[in-house]
């Protein structure tokens, strides 16, 4: 099958059943069922499963309260399509997850928070050629930051690199823009991104901002996998892009709010009095909420200096209404960690305290 056949199976929605309803995926799944004479069982301690050309059958345990990720791996082009079928938080999430910009390449990466009990769910894989099927999990409590000391006797590890898990609805707040494989985030991050998100949603009752790059899988810069390095950062999971925060109706995504002008011969930046669409409260708020989880939690804050400005009066504003508190406030004012850096144009780059987390996948 040629390369365009299967981006074509992809866009039509193949991954994990886009497009169908629950009563196609019940359907499908026992279809599936009574053309198998055996069913594989995936679990952490089978992890990984070699999976042979065409489509596989799989029964899946996946632990409780825990960060929890699905990697299709093999062949760039191997994946036609998957589904997932179940009624907990886990298998729900994955099945409504749909990256603005997932291109079916593999890995292929399907990540999840499970909720108070462990999930069984199944899976339907159909590849062209042999794949290995991971299940990786780590606990959402596993989320304590060690010691330098620790780090550099070898007494204490890293805190782990997982998934951004695929938002549960609405409520969650945000989206996630770009491939999966490209959004992993030390731990404690990436529930930081999830509080913030949910507090931001539920005060502006507003549409959910979409989260693109921070990592990929292995905890190296994203699109590394592919030869095309787009970043001088984001590696270990403690650097976030996040798209800015529209008022113009159109989706809050990584996309330009302004003219595009070159400072230099390689740099470009907003041009004077033209940036417009951007909820700035919002902005501030979803910023100042992080600031004020500890005294440095977040390191720097890359934006335009045409939006640093605006987002440095609109912080005050919000601090005197009671929004923000001396923290947030705090973080972005002039003496803050608000940087203006050229190529932010479409999105603020979030950068966290902390060590590189721990990759549990290589």
């Amino acid at each position: 099958m040629s390369a365009v056949s299967r981006r074509l199976l992809l866009s039509a929605g193949a991954l994990f059943g886009l497009g169908l309803s629950p009563r196609s995926w019940a359907r499908e799944a026992e279809g599936a069922k009574e053309a198998k004479s055996t069913t594989l069982d995936l679990s952490l301690e089978s992890s990984p499963l070699t999976l042979p050309a065409g489509r596989s059958l799989l029964s899946a345990s996946v632990p409780a309260s825990s960060f929890v990720s699905l990697v299709v791996r093999g062949p760039r082009e191997a994946l036609l399509g998957a589904r997932a079928f179940g009624n907990g938080p886990f298998a729900r999430a994955i099945r409504r997850a749909a990256p603005m910009e997932e291109d079916g390449l593999l890995p292929c990466i399907y990540s999840g928070l499970t909720g108070d009990q462990a999930e069984e769910l199944s899976l339907l894989v159909d590849v062209v050629d042999p794949v290995t099927l991971t299940l990786i999990a780590t606990r959402a409590d596993d989320n304590k930051a060690p010691s330098a000391r620790g780090l550099k006797d070898g007494s204490e590890r890293a805190r782990s690199l997982v998934g951004l898990p695929a938002p549960r609805g609405r409520t969650a707040g945000y989206l996630v823009q770009g491939p999966a494989r490209y959004t992993f985030a030390r731990i404690d991050v990436a529930q930081s991104l999830m509080a913030a998100f949910e507090k931001t949603r539920k005060t502006f009752d507003s549409e959910p901002i979409w989260v693109s790059d921070i990592s990929q899988w292995n905890g190296k810069r994203p699109k590394s996998d592919l030869g095309i390095v787009r970043h001088i950062s984001h590696e270990g999971g403690a650097d976030v892009d996040v798209g800015l925060p529209a008022n113009d109706t159109l989706p809050s995504n990584v996309r330009d709010h302004c003219k595009r002008v070159f400072l230099d011969e390689t740099h470009a930046g907003c041009s004077p009095g033209t940036a417009k669409g951007i909820d700035f409260e919002r902005l501030a708020y979803f910023i100042g909420t992080i600031a004020e989880e500890e005294e440095g939690r977040l390191v720097k804050v890359f934006v335009d200096d045409a939006y640093r400005r605006e987002l440095i009066r609109v912080a005050q504003e919000l601090r005197e209404k009671g929004f923000l508190k001396e923290l947030g406030s705090a973080a972005l004012s002039e003496e803050g960690v608000l940087v203006a850096s050229p190529w932010h144009m479409d999105h603020v780059h979030l950068r966290f305290s902390g060590e590189r987390a721990r990759p549990l996948l290589e």
